[in-house]
């Protein structure tokens, strides 16, 4: 089985728990996802299966759309719900104005640190390994892109909000910023992953539906359709396992190259002398 699962994850367990159940299911040995979930959230996940986990690189880069929801006045080591109580401190004079404003100064281009408590690898090590083991590092700030930071709600100690960003983006840190920036701190109580590139919740299956055999499992050259096509003859399939360099008439940096049936072989990419195979599905 070769392709793609759009899945939705439920609260509570990991994005590795989550494909682990649905290669059970599937009886698929090779299983891979794009972009992970913290456990406490929610939403899509987009699960590789067979040879299209060669692939999951090309998918990762892809912005993501988020529903998320901010707690006030509580800080934790791990930046969520989950996580050990440090802090705590009250927040004053926030109003629905002060929030827009801030969530204003956000949008565009920023620069972010990471939570200590992250599957972020630094020096071959993962952030939450470290932080488990309370080895304190200096982390580099990453600049993400802000899309849109839109407010839903502000009830209480609750601000409810929807983001569109860029892959890379923590919500969790942006959450941690948002508070520091209206004079507090905060901690992300809830998250929902709705979107990943085109690809929506609503599209998503439950564990459910793979339990009731209701389920699509998609094309893996779906999910490159932003890069050119190339179809190549019966010949030329033998040649690509050859690791033949191809010269086409392109100024595509990466190209793929199918069969006669739209079958993806190859991930192509141009070099000075001509399209060197950068990843082979056979």
């Amino acid at each position: 089985m070769n392709g793609f699962l759009l899945y939705y994850k439920e609260k509570g367990i990991t994005s590795f728990q989550a494909i682990k159940e649905v290669a059970h299911i599937l009886n698929v040995e090779k299983v891979g996802h794009c972009g992970t979930l913290d456990p406490f959230a929610e939403g899509l996940l987009i699960i590789l299966l067979g040879k299209a986990t060669k692939v999951s690189q090309f998918l990762v880069s892809e912005d993501k759309k988020y529903l998320a929801t901010l707690k006030l006045g509580l800080l934790t080591d791990t930046l969520d719900i989950t996580g050990q109580i440090i802090k705590e401190e009250p927040f004053l004079d926030v109003t629905v104005e002060k929030i827009k404003t801030v969530f204003n100064s956000f949008k565009g281009e920023i620069y972010q640190t990471p939570p200590m408590y992250s599957a972020l690898k630094v020096k071959g090590q993962k952030l939450y390994e470290l932080a488990r083991k309370n080895i304190e590092i200096e982390l580099e700030k990453r600049k993400v892109t802000i899309f849109d930071l839109e407010l839903i709600s502000f009830k209480n100690d609750l601000i409810t909000f929807s983001v569109h960003c860029s892959k890379g983006t923590y919500i969790r840190s942006l959450a941690r910023d948002i508070a520091e920036q209206l004079k507090t701190v905060g901690i992300l109580s809830e998250l929902k992953r709705i979107s990943i590139g085109k690809y929506e919740t609503e599209n998503a299956y439950t564990l459910k539906d793979l339990k009731d055999n209701n389920y699509l499992i998609r094309k893996t050259i779906e999910a490159l359709d932003n890069y050119q096509k190339v179809v190549l003859n019966k010949k030329e399939e033998i040649d690509i396992k050859n690791g033949k360099v191809f010269v086409f008439d392109s100024s595509e940096e990466k190209l793929l190259l199918v069969n006669e049936k739209e079958e993806l072989l190859a991930i192509y990419q141009k070099e000075t002398d001509g399209y060197h195979c950068l990843r082979g599905l056979f």
